[in-house]
């Protein structure tokens, strides 16, 4: 299906969105419910964000899209991963506590025809400018299909995934077979049974990425800097009388209270207040929960208290034997992933850990990756690496402010806001 597009004859805003995912989305929602007049771009090809589908850039390039690649899901359980509305939980029932990017991309199809939202959308198109206007008060935004917008309210939605970052390595460009950023995974999938694989990262992303294509390769190779201390995901079925959505306005009042923004909390008492035993039953019964439940529902002190946070660092390595002895850092104080198998993968004898750290990566190769110590041939890599997640997508877009001030200028020495939510000397942004 082709999406339908907003026309752009009228061009006087009084808000213009940038960005199709939940936040956008719900702007241009509760904007028009409001009687402002307002439309939203969106440089993919639909709604969804991260989960949309991006523009064919020419007839000689496949169909890319954000987030598609194999093993891509949430982290977030539903409902908690979904719009508040509703007028939405009547028609939509989730195949999955935890959805994958499918599921997703027909999630925000649902939403768009029950909001009604494509008349007031336009799609494949990027912003190239965006420039306050003093006298007038108002943003003049330009776009890559030649609109101009004059609005009163500017509003990115970019999201933290808008531009994806790849290390400078040398060589890459020389590799005589497949490499590419997990963003860009082709709509048309790949056939990967029997190929010597690598993903290059253990973040989220990477992690996901070796559920999938491990089992797939003939050899696969994952590259890993720091090790990612991953909780189960505890995946379930919502069939069969297991739909977690039952209750929505008990569990969206909670989450309000909770440290993590979900629908648990740390419990009442500190790590040593109970004794060996008590804690380990703990740990236990926070582990079989699944979920974020051990990292965000454990000991009040877990993430305040080296010494507590040791002891439930201590009780984690022993569940995943590749754990460091001494750990790399705090543990919950950068965002756990979870996992569906992925330490059981290193059980097989054609899945390879390597150290980056021990054994940097030099170059790549017209054949694969070379390393100090060793290389490797290879038919299909996968840079894992992560997005510019801070000021990629909003400094891409040439935002001047007041007196002509560059938003990327006013950023060079590190990001300054207001609350996350505005920057001085760019108005009604």
């Amino acid at each position: 299906m082709v999406p339908i597009t907003a026309t752009t004859d009228d061009l006087e805003l009084d808000a213009l969105i940038v960005g199709s995912g939940f936040g956008g989305v719900y702007q241009l929602k509760r904007l028009r419910d409001r009687g402002f007049n307002v439309k939203l771009v969106e440089a993919g090809s639909d709604f969804g964000g991260v989960w949309c589908v991006i523009k064919q850039v020419s007839l000689a390039t496949p169909l890319l899209t954000m987030l598609a690649y194999p093993g891509c899901r949430v982290d977030i359980p539903v409902p908690l991963y979904e719009f508040s509305d509703p007028e939405l939980w009547t028609d939509w029932t989730w195949q999955q506590k935890f959805p994958g990017s499918t599921e997703l991309r027909s999630y925000f199809e649902y939403v768009a025809k029950k909001w009604d939202l494509r008349k007031d959308t336009i799609f494949n198109s990027m912003v190239s400018s965006a420039t306050w206007h003093e006298t007038s008060a108002r943003w003049h935004i330009r776009t890559s299909n030649g609109d101009v917008f004059k609005t009163q309210f500017f509003l990115p939605n970019t999201g933290f995934a808008a531009k994806r970052h790849i290390p400078d390595w040398k060589g890459i460009d020389t590799f005589k077979a497949t490499f590419i950023h997990p963003s860009y995974w082709s709509k048309e999938e790949p056939d990967l049974k029997g190929k010597k694989i690598a993903v290059i990262g253990t973040g989220s992303t990477g992690i996901q990425l070796a559920q999938a294509l491990a089992p797939l390769a003939s050899e696969f190779y994952l590259f890993q800097r720091t090790p990612n201390m991953c909780n189960p995901m505890g995946q379930e079925d919502c069939t069969g009388g297991k739909d977690p959505t039952n209750d929505r306005y008990a569990l969206y009042a909670g989450r309000k209270d909770s440290y993590g923004g979900v629908d648990f909390n740390f419990l009442p008492k500190a790590t040593f207040e109970d004794n060996e035993e008590e804690r380990k039953q703990t740990y236990e019964s926070l582990w079989a929960e699944g979920d974020f439940h051990y990292w965000l529902a454990g000991y009040h002190d877990t993430l305040f208290s080296d010494l507590a946070n040791t002891e439930a660092y201590n009780f984690w390595k022993a569940k995943e034997k590749f754990a460091p002895e001494i750990k790399p850092h705090a543990f919950g104080c950068k965002r756990v992933s979870l996992e569906n198998g992925f330490y059981e993968l290193f059980d097989k004898p054609n899945v390879h850990l390597i150290d980056v750290k021990d054994d940097p990566i030099e170059e790549i190769t017209s054949t694969g990756i070379k390393t100090a110590k060793e290389s490797f041939d290879l038919d299909f890599v996968v840079c894992a690496t992560g997005y510019d997640a801070i000021t990629g997508g909003i400094i891409d877009m040439n935002i001047s402010g007041e007196k002509g001030v560059k938003l990327n200028e006013k950023w060079r020495d590190g990001v300054k806001t207001y609350l996350g939510l505005s920057v001085s000397s760019f108005p009604n942004m």
